[in-house]
C-alpha cells in the first residue's frame, strides 16, 4: 500500500522519494554485476588465458549452448564436453568428437538439418559463425585448455550473463513471441489507469455535488479496483489465447508433414521407389573410389547392448583388377579386366544366426534392380556368353564370417581413353535389393582419372528407420560410411530381440 501511495501522490514526501531512489539505484547496481563480471575474478594463471584464441571462442560455445546438457551436472547420453578425457570417450554414439572433421559426431549433430536429430535439443539451431568456428576447433586437434595438474575444463570467466543463461532467454522469448501484440494496448492500460487514479485524488478534495460533475468524472469516482482487475484478466485470457493459437499453428504443421510422411511410406513400402527406380541412398562422404560401410542394427531395447545401436556388418567396396589388385586414382590401368570388389564381414559378436552361408550365397550383385538370379539365367539361354547378362555371386572367404562377389565392369583396358558407368544392386537372391552400388570409372591418358567415384548405399529400409522422422532410428544408424559402435563382451540371446524369432 505504501509504494502505491508514492507512485500515485501528487507530491509524495521526501523520504519516500529516497527510498524510491536507493532501491532503483540497488537494482542498476546488480543487474551491472550480474552482465558484467569484474576482472578481479579473472585469475592471472588462468589456462584459457594461455590457450590459443580457437579454443577460447570454443569454450564459450560450448559453456553457453552444450555443457549444461553434457558437463558436470548432467551428460546426456553418457557425453561430456566439459573435460578432454571423457570427451575422448564419444559417448553412447560411439562416433568421435575430436579428429577428422567428417567423422565429428559434434559437426554431425550441429550442422543437421533434422529438429530431432540435431543438437542443442528442442533449441534454436547455432548460427552458422558458429558452427564454422567449431569446425576450425575440430580441425585443429586441440581439445579443450586445461592445467597441468588438472583434467578439468579451463571455463572462461569472461562469458556474460546472457551467454550463461541463453537457454532460458531462448524460452523466454518463446513464451513472450506470441504476446506482443498486446504490449502497446497494455502499457496504454496503465498508463490510463495512472492517470484516472491521480485524477480521482484530485477530484476527492473538490466539493462539487455528483450533478455538477461532467459524465467523465462520475464514471472516474465509479471506478475500483475490482474494475482494473477484469480488465488484467480479459488481457491475460487473450494472451493465453494467442499462445495456445501459435501452438495449435504448429501442431498442425507437424501432423502436415507426417501424413506426407505416411504417404510417401504407403506408396514406397519398404524399398523407396522413384518413377519405377528403386532409389538408394548414398551416405553424405566426399568423393572417393570405394572404402568402408558399416551396417547398424535396427532394434532398440535397454537390454541390447548400447541399447541396440551397433554394428552388425563392415562391407568394403573398391575397383581392383584381375590380378585382384586394388587400384586408387592415379593407378595405371593395365590391359587386363576391371572389377567392383564386394566384402562383407560379420562384426564381432553379431548374431550368427543373421548370416548363414548358404544364405549369404544366394546373395548377387546385378545390375537389374527387379531381376533375381534364377530370371536372369532363364532369360540368358541361347543367349551367346558375350552378351549374358552378368551376375556375380557372394562366395564363402571364411565360414559365417567373411564373404565376397566380384563384378566384371570391363573385359579390358587397352584404350587409353575410356569410362565405365552403372549402378550393381545387391540382391539376397530375389527382389527387391537390399543395397546400390554405383560406379563411374573414368580412364584417362592410361590411368584412373579422379574424376572416377564408387560409392555404396542402402535402398531397404525396415519399418523403424524412416528419415527424418521422430522416434525413429536415423539413416546413419542404420548404414553409413563412418564407424558404427562395434559389440564389446557379448550381447542378450533373446530371440525376440535380437529379430531371430521363429514368425
Amino acid at each position: 500500500m505504501n509504494y502505491f501511495l508514492i507512485f500515485t501522490n501528487p507530491h509524495p514526501p521526501k523520504i519516500a522519494l529516497s527510498l524510491a531512489r536507493q532501491s532503483l539505484r540497488t537494482l542498476l547496481v546488480f543487474l551491472f554485476l550480474l552482465v558484467v563480471q569484474p576482472a578481479s575474478l579473472i585469475a592471472t594463471d588462468s589456462p584459457v588465458r594461455e590457450a590459443s584464441p580457437i579454443q577460447v571462442e570454443a569454450v564459450k560455445i560450448l559453456e553457453a549452448r552444450c555443457i549444461r546438457c553434457h558437463g558436470t551436472d548432467q551428460s546426456e547420453s553418457n557425453l561430456r564436453l566439459d573435460r578432454n578425457d571423457l570427451m575422448k570417450k564419444n559417448g553412447s554414439a560411439g562416433n568421435p568428437i575430436l579428429g577428422m572433421e567428417n567423422e565429428s559426431e559434434l559437426i554431425r549433430r550441429i550442422s543437421s538439418n533434422d529438429p530431432t536429430y540435431r543438437m542443442p535439443k528442442d533449441e534454436s539451431p547455432l548460427p552458422e559463425s558458429e558452427i564454422e568456428l567449431l569446425r576450425q576447433w575440430i580441425r585443429t586437434g586441440e581439445g579443450l585448455p586445461h592445467s597441468d595438474t588438472s583434467h578439468e575444463t579451463a571455463v572462461n570467466p569472461q562469458l556474460t550473463f546472457w551467454e550463461r543463461h541463453s537457454s532460458t532467454i531462448d524460452k523466454i522469448e518463446a513464451f513472450d513471441k506470441p504476446i506482443r501484440v498486446l504490449y502497446v494496448p497494455a502499457l496504454i492500460f496503465l498508463l490510463i489507469a495512472f492517470w484516472s487514479e491521480r485524477r480521482k485524488r484530485t477530484l476527492a478534495r473538490t466539493t462539487l455535488e455528483n450533478h455538477q460533475r461532467s459524465f467523465a468524472d462520475r464514471f472516474l469516482i465509479r471506478l475500483r479496483w475490482h474494475h482494473y482487475l477484469v480488465v488484467a484478466v480479459g488481457f491475460t485470457m487473450f494472451g493465453r489465447l494467442l499462445q495456445n493459437r501459435e501452438k495449435i499453428d504448429q501442431i498442425e504443421t507437424q501432423l502436415q508433414l507426417v501424413q506426407r510422411e505416411n504417404k510417401e511410406l504407403k506408396e514406397y513400402d519398404s524399398v523407396n521407389k522413384k518413377e519405377g527406380q528403386v532409389v538408394v541412398y548414398r551416405p553424405k562422404h566426399p568423393p572417393r573410389l570405394g572404402g568402408m560401410y558399416y551396417r547398424g542394427n535396427d532394434e532398440r531395447n535397454p537390454e541390447l547392448f548400447n541399447g541396440g545401436y551397433y554394428r552388425t556388418a563392415s562391407m568394403e567396396v573398391g575397383l581392383f583388377d584381375s590380378n585382384d589388385q586394388q587400384l586408387q586414382w592415379g593407378d595405371k590401368a593395365s590391359s587386363n579386366e576391371l572389377y567392383i570388389r564386394l566384402d562383407i564381414q560379420r562384426a564381432p559378436f553379431a548374431t550368427p544366426e543373421l548370416f548363414h552361408d548358404d544364405t549369404m550365397e544366394q546373395c548377387i550383385l546385378t545390375p537389374r534392380a527387379d531381376s533375381d538370379e534364377e530370371s536372369i539365367l532363364q532369360k540368358a539361354k541361347g543367349v551367346a556368353p558375350s552378351l549374358n547378362p552378368s551376375i556375380a555371386k557372394l562366395v564363402t572367404i571364411e565360414p559365417s564370417k567373411h564373404w565376397r562377389a566380384r563384378y566384371r565392369i570391363a573385359a579390358s583396358t587397352e584404350n587409353l581413353d575410356e569410362s565405365y558407368s552403372g549402378m550393381l544392386y545387391l540382391t539376397p537372391g530375389s527382389p527387391p535389393p537390399h543395397y546400390g552400388i554405383e560406379y563411374r570409372v573414368k580412364i584417362k591418358d592410361g590411368v584412373i582419372s579422379d574424376e572416377s567415384e564408387i560409392w555404396m548405399g542402402t535402398s531397404y529400409l525396415t519399418a523403424t528407420v524412416v528419415v527424418p522422422r521422430k522416434d525413429t532410428i536415423p539413416l546413419s544408424e542404420w548404414f553409413d560410411f563412418l564407424p558404427i559402435p562395434e559389440i564389446a563382451g557379448g550381447n542378450t540371446h533373446d530371440p525376440k530381440l535380437l529379430g531371430i524369432e521363429p514368425k
